[in-house]
């Protein structure tokens, strides 16, 4: 093989993974905020490093939906995360996709298992976390929801 030929090989190989990534990164971004109407924001796509106190929406309760995409619990939670996000104004939902057990943002939040919530007031304090204690605390804070 030419030298010339071997290169605009690798070139087309390397457009390619371009290409499929841009697509995944795409449809992953569309999946996260799928059905969401209201203040929803994917503010890790990748499992990269995040500082949720930068993130949290100001005097409206904010929760921090940590999932990945093959986690079948998560998605179980996201119609039940999208009705309180639709019917809430008060209610601001940031998504972080931790990819696999071996990105960043895991090591930096310790987390052990999916899905993980947590829910911080309008103040920015935390009040609760951990999915179930999360989703009884919306429950009770906004009875009419679901």
């Amino acid at each position: 093989m030419s030298r010339s030929r071997a290169v605009a090989v690798m070139f087309g190989v390397a457009a390619a993974a371009v290409l499929i990534f841009g697509l995944s990164f795409m449809v992953s971004q569309e999946q996260a905020g799928a059905g969401y109407s209201g203040d929803v924001k994917l503010i890790s796509m990748m499992g990269e490093r995040v500082e949720i106190s930068r993130n949290l929406a100001p005097g409206k309760y904010t929760i921090v939906d940590f999932y990945a995409d093959w986690c079948v619990n998560c998605a179980e939670i996201t119609p039940v995360l999208d009705e309180y996000t639709r019917n809430h104004a008060e209610i601001a939902l940031r998504k972080i996709n931790i990819v696999n057990w071996d990105t960043p943002v895991v090591s930096q939040y310790e987390l052990t298992y999916l899905p993980y919530l947590q829910m911080y007031g309008p103040s920015g304090a935390l009040l609760v976390e951990g999915a179930d204690a999360v989703l009884a605390e919306l429950k009770r804070r906004f009875p009419s929801s679901i």
